[in-house]
């Protein structure tokens, strides 16, 4: 892509909460704003607009020659998206959206059959990070794809080079510790699901790291720093990305706007050409002053990661240095130095108590960097001589904002030709001109003047200007205004006034109906419901996933397990090279020869640099010898190598199901099976439909799947597959697997899954295979829990008597190995809201 074409595409977005924040972010410099409605947003707990006002936001970016996009961004259950997804979008679809981002494969799906003609942008919940993931999306009409805040600018680059489809990136604001949209963290511990919009951020809680028994550090462990890109942003430029966004539609309206007119005035350098690039102290003072978290990094665009993108001493906003304790009197208060200039009403931090409201004190007076202030403490506060305390809310900033934004300095310039002449009615010809060359131009008649019976009645040039400029509270105002009056004519003032709404009423609806559309009712009898299968003709295949040979091997002799699925990283040495401890095609032949099916797990992650490593350790000659592949990331579809005729796939559950249309999209990218969705109760699945899927019924949940590691960001990288414990507060301990070949972390549930107590349950859904997950287990363990699941399910499969969950495990239960067990049914019978 040429220079010249590259930068006159840059699109800076903004997110927008409110009419109000939308007027700022659009006053202060956003080319398009994002925006949630009352449903299916990933922010849940924001202050999400109603129908009138959200119709009103799409009008309102339509008027100034913006765009807005409406975030659909979490997974929908299958009465949601059959019911409610057509009801809810179609008064935004008619009015104009410009385009919706999505998670839900089935969403996709949908929208490409209901509403072909409305752009789809692939979310960053979608983890994209893939030339494979791109040509998928391409494939199903996705027409612009975030793409995954893992990536560094080299397989960015890669990627824009090649596809067709616009890439946008994150460019300021909060990381999430896991990839975006494969967290289940929140969902487990609390039944708050970040994929239905309503994390509850446990990656900004206390922590206590466990590493061979001992403890380790403390505190915010999983929490980064918010990204600023400002110093790199032509980088970014040059990578190919086109649209810039800007994260924060829980922040306050300020917040949006200050970042934005920031970024807009360097985004304008670049676009304009300016071949010196440099970014101002006040500048990035700025916007550490709206907010940041320890500082900023870069995040993870110049391909590096560690610690210095963590911020584990705090989780919340850190403020910029501002004064230093010099002296405390006794009755005359604490005396100080401003190390910056404050002004009346900032707010100074006194302690910070790890993310609650933190106990703070108002500067009363301006006072110039350097010179000394009072400040008045509480009485049981003590600070120490020397000690630095942050300015947490910069007053003159905000107001500064809020003036810059206010929505009567930024309206809309306009060109108007009044034309009078007796005996024709008067007209008044306004037009529009936006920067991308289109032109919008209406005409409005009014009444015809008279001759004027004395001087004093003439209509006058100056006059006539006056009264059609008075614009009001329309979001119009006449850069230009001509007029063409002959002499001697006469109008009264109520005419002038009514030709000037009728103008600008029109063009407002010229200018609004080039965005509507018409679209066709959705039928819902076209898809009949999901049936539920018939009991009797149920045959349950029983699958085991292991990650290690010693667990494969506990496995080899078992007469029920009929598949046994290897985790790929057992064969992926830390550093890339030296061999397994048992060689791949050793144990595909132990297995086959046991009469087992065997399958390889692929990678959780899936982007260039993971792809050469993997094809480099699975050659073709090894992948052939495999009878399928369970596929644990959605691009790993997109690759041709997993797509021989022998061959069969299967979806793991992080590849997300969550309603008929998402199964048919995987299937339409060459999966045979998809799993169970784990966040869905029985009620749910049944409605979703469970024929042919496969169900994981024992192990534990990967929590999140995370680009940074907690062994590299607190003792350094041991080049090992090390394995770590992260306790909470309430004393719940997460085991921490290190992929190092990866370069990433898996985080599991302190406890396993284990549905063995309602197998008869678990049948009824009709589910072609269930499989148990084994993690952590000793040899010993992995023989004793499938045969506990051999025998709940031989009981419910017999007709016998159903076994009570209490008979396999519970809190309190002992196995054989006289270890106590404790378990979860998961949300099985709760789901998520």
């Amino acid at each position: 892509m040429s220079e010249k074409r590259r930068s006159s595409r840059l699109e800076l977005l903004a997110p927008g909460g409110s009419v109000e924040a939308i007027r700022a972010s659009i006053a202060a410099g956003a080319d398009a704003v994002y925006t949630g409605g009352q449903l299916f947003g990933a922010r849940a707990y924001a202050r999400n607009a109603g129908q009138d006002e959200l119709l009103e936001m799409i009008d309102l970016c339509h008027l100034h020659g913006k765009h807005l996009y409406l975030t659909v961004n979490t997974l929908l259950k299958e009465h949601e998206i059959r019911t409610q997804l057509w009801n809810y979008l179609e008064p935004y679809y008619r009015r104009g959206l410009d385009a919706v981002l999505v998670q839900d494969f089935g969403v996709l799906r949908f929208l490409r059959q209901e509403f072909p003609d409305l752009p789809v942008h692939a979310s960053t919940q979608m983890s994209v990070s893939s030339v494979a993931g791109t040509k998928l999306l391409e494939q199903a009409g996705v027409t612009r794809v975030v793409l995954a805040r893992e990536l560094p600018l080299s397989e960015i680059r890669t990627i824009a080079q090649s596809t067709s489809l616009e890439i946008e990136t994150f460019i300021h604001g909060a990381l999430c510790y896991s990839y975006s949209g494969q967290c289940l963290m929140s969902s487990m511990i609390g039944g708050r699901s970040g994929n239905r919009g309503r994390c509850a951020q446990p990656c900004r809680q206390q922590y206590e790291c466990v590493s061979g028994g001992k403890t380790g550090r403390k505190g915010a462990l999983l929490s980064l720093k918010d990204i600023c890109t400002l110093q790199i942003l032509p980088d970014l430029v040059d990578a190919g990305i086109t649209t810039f966004k800007i994260e924060g539609r829980m922040k306050r309206f300020e917040y949006a706007a200050g970042v934005t007119a920031v970024y807009r005035k360097y985004l304008d350098l670049i676009r304009n050409g300016e071949t010196e690039y440099a970014v101002r102290q006040q500048d990035l003072t700025d916007l550490m002053d709206l907010y940041n978290r320890g500082g900023f990094s870069e995040g993870y665009y110049p391909a590096c990661k560690g610690p210095e993108m963590m911020s584990m001493d705090r989780a919340n906003h850190a403020g910029t240095p501002a004064v230093k304790i010099l002296d405390e009197k006794k009755g005359q208060g604490v005396r100080a130095e401003a190390l910056e200039d404050l002004y009346c009403d900032d707010v100074l931090e006194l302690e910070d108590r790890g993310g609650t409201e933190s106990l703070s004190v108002r500067v009363e007076a301006d006072t110039a960097a350097g010179n000394s202030l009072k400040l008045k403490m509480p009485d049981h506060v003590r600070l120490e001589k020397g000690q630095i305390l942050p300015r947490v809310r910069s007053e003159r900033l905000l107001e500064q904002i809020r003036g810059e934004c206010r929505p009567e300095d930024h309206k809309i310039p306009l060109w108007g030709w009044f034309r009078a002449a007796e005996g024709e009615n008067i007209t008044l010809t306004v037009s529009l001109f936006r920067k991308d060359g289109n032109e919008v131009t209406v005409t409005a008649a009014g009444d015809c003047p008279a001759r004027a019976k004395s001087v004093s009645a003439v209509l006058r040039e100056e006059e006539c200007i006056r009264r059609l400029s008075k614009t009001g509270d329309t979001p119009f105002y006449f850069e230009t205004l001509e007029c063409d009056i002959p002499e001697g004519l006469f109008l009264p003032v109520s005419a002038l006034n009514a030709l000037r709404r009728e103008a600008l009423s029109l063009l407002e609806e010229e200018i609004l109906s080039r965005y509507r559309r018409e679209c066709v009712k959705y039928d819902q009898g076209l898809r009949p419901p999901v049936t539920e299968p018939e009991r009797d003709a149920l045959q349950t295949f029983f699958s085991a996933s292991v990650r290690t040979a010693r667990q494969a091997a506990a496995l080899l002799s078992d007469p029920v397990i009929g598949r046994i699925c290897l985790d790929c990283m057992m064969f992926w040495p830390p550093d890339g090279k030296g061999e397994a401890e048992v060689p791949a095609d050793e144990m595909i032949r132990m297995h086959k020869e046991a009469g087992k099916q065997v399958f390889l797990m692929l990678p959780p992650v899936w982007n260039e640099t993971v792809k050469e490593a993997f094809f480099r350790i699975f050659p073709e000659k090894i992948l052939g010898q495999f009878d399928g592949f369970v596929v644990c990331n959605f691009q790993e579809l997109g690759e041709e190598a997993f797509h021989s005729g022998k061959h069969r796939i299967v979806c793991d559950e992080s590849v997300y199901t969550w309603n008929q249309f998402a199964r048919e999209q995987i299937a339409l990218w060459g999966a045979d099976t998809d799993t169970v969705p784990s966040e869905l109760n029985r009620k749910e699945l049944e409605q979703r439909g469970c024929l042919g899927s496969e169900i994981n019924i024992y192990g534990r949940e990967v929590l999140m799947t995370t680009a940074q590691c907690v062994q590299k960001n607190i003792a350094g990288c041991t080049k090992q597959n090390d394995t770590l414990v992260l306790a909470d507060r309430i004393g719940e301990r997460f085991p921490v697997q290190c992929l190092c070949g990866i370069c990433s972390n898996r985080i599991y549930n302190s406890t396993p899954l284990d549905l063995t107590g309602r197998a008869g349950a678990v049948l009824s859904l009709g589910c072609s295979s269930v499989r148990i997950r084994f993690t952590f287990e000793e040899e010993q363990q992995v023989r004793e829990v499938a045969e506990r699941v051999r025998t709940a399910f031989k009981a419910s499969g017999s007709g016998g008597k159903q076994p009570a969950a209490s008979d396999f495990s519970g809190p309190g239960k002992r196995n054989e190995s006289g270890q106590s067990i404790k378990t979860t049914r998961g949300h099985f019978a709760r789901g998520v809201e």
